[in-house]
């Protein structure tokens, strides 16, 4: 399932517009994966892929219980743009349903500028732990990197004071989100204003998946990636990999970081 709505208007490069649409929907169970609205900065003759594009991936509700929607985000057009294309997009939502009430794109007040700091860590505890003791220890590291705008965990953080297990015994170690150890990254995420971005052993049903998600300043679950291609020992350990593939990565490195420095 794919749809796309898509508009070409003139810009100023180098200058600020936000962009805002509102919308209804129902049956999709994740606006984030399924509904993005972007824009691709044209430049003359420049094929797509050499054109910057931005991504909204913030979406809010206008009146809580309802299934109206706002999503929004300030972008700054690049030097060597010419106009903006605007595309609203629906995808692998096969009984999804949306109504755009209203799109668009206005100047807006330049962004202020200033520098964004990276918290990262690479942490084993020194002896195995039961799961309240790795959370905990787990949650002190994470405050030592409470000044941080972005805290980086390691690939399997939630298990990485466990033994090396395989098959049923890894299962049992697996996460299902939100657990214990999600519920303490969403924790501390709004308790120190800060993104946070974990590996994760996840289990969903009968299947584990090498996980990495992110939590925003408020400490909502806004990125979910499910590792494409598990390697050995992975693989014979019974780590999975499932379709469709998740924008996180791209959204989290590639986006121009606004929404970062609100």
């Amino acid at each position: 399932m794919f749809g796309a709505w898509c508009q070409y208007v003139e810009v100023q490069a180098r200058s600020t517009y936000q962009l805002e649409v509102r919308f209804q929907y129902q049956n999709i169970p994740d606006l984030s994966l399924h509904i993005t609205p972007h824009i691709v900065w044209r430049q003359e003759e420049a094929i797509e892929d050499n054109c910057s594009e931005d991504t909204i991936y913030d979406f809010r509700s206008v009146e809580k219980g309802t299934r109206q929607v706002v999503a929004k985000n300030t972008f700054t057009a690049p030097n060597d743009c010419e106009g903006a294309e605007i595309r609203l997009l629906m995808w692998y939502a096969k009984q999804g349903q949306i109504w755009f009430d209203n799109v668009s794109l206005m100047v807006s007040d330049p962004l202020p500028s200033r520098m964004v700091t990276v918290g990262a860590m690479r942490y084993r505890p020194y002896h195995l732990a039961s799961q309240s003791d790795h959370i905990r220890l787990y949650a002190e590291k994470i405050d030592q990197l409470a000044h941080c705008d972005i805290i980086l965990l390691p690939e399997f953080a939630n298990i990485a004071s466990a033994p090396q297990k395989r098959g049923q015994s890894l299962w049992e170690l697996a996460e299902k989100i939100p657990g214990p150890f999600c519920k303490m990254l969403s924790h501390k995420a709004s308790t120190h204003n800060s993104y946070i971005c974990s590996g994760l052993l996840e289990q969903d049903g009968n299947y584990i998946f090498n996980s990495a998600i992110l939590y925003n300043r408020q400490g909502e679950l806004i990125g979910k990636q499910r590792k494409v291609h598990p390697y050995w020992p992975e693989e014979p350990q019974g780590i999975i990999t499932r379709r469709p593939i998740r924008r996180f990565y791209y959204r989290f490195w590639c986006s121009r970081y606004h929404d970062l420095l609100r």
